[in-house]
């Protein structure tokens, strides 16, 4: 076998790497919620009860990421044009890259 027919065999390997900034502006998430429940169990009916409960959930200022699956779905479809694709501004590691403006 040749060294082409041998390459030519081997799965393709995708190597997806990514920078994270840090963000000084971050401010602090919030988030208010409240609860509230009944529970009613007649005495006339053994072991039977009935609950009803409510809340709320009021959350703000969260932080999200980016998932590497969209990640690589946006550059495989766009390639240079994607937003969210690297380009090294040396050839130094990967902490050192920053995304495309």
């Amino acid at each position: 076998m040749t060294a082409a027919a041998i390459r030519s065999t081997r799965p393709r390997v995708r190597v997806v790497s990514f920078a994270v900034r840090l963000q000084p502006k971050l401010i602090p998430a919030q988030s208010r919620n409240w609860t509230a429940g009944v529970v009613w169990s007649p005495k006339a009916i053994k072991g039977f009860s009935v609950s009803a409960d409510w809340f709320n959930i009021d959350e703000r200022n969260l932080v999200a990421g980016i998932s590497t699956t969209l990640i690589v779905t946006d550059v495989e479809k766009l390639g240079p044009k994607s937003k969210l694709m690297l380009r090294s501004l040396s050839s130094g590691p990967a902490s050192r890259r920053e995304p495309l403006r």
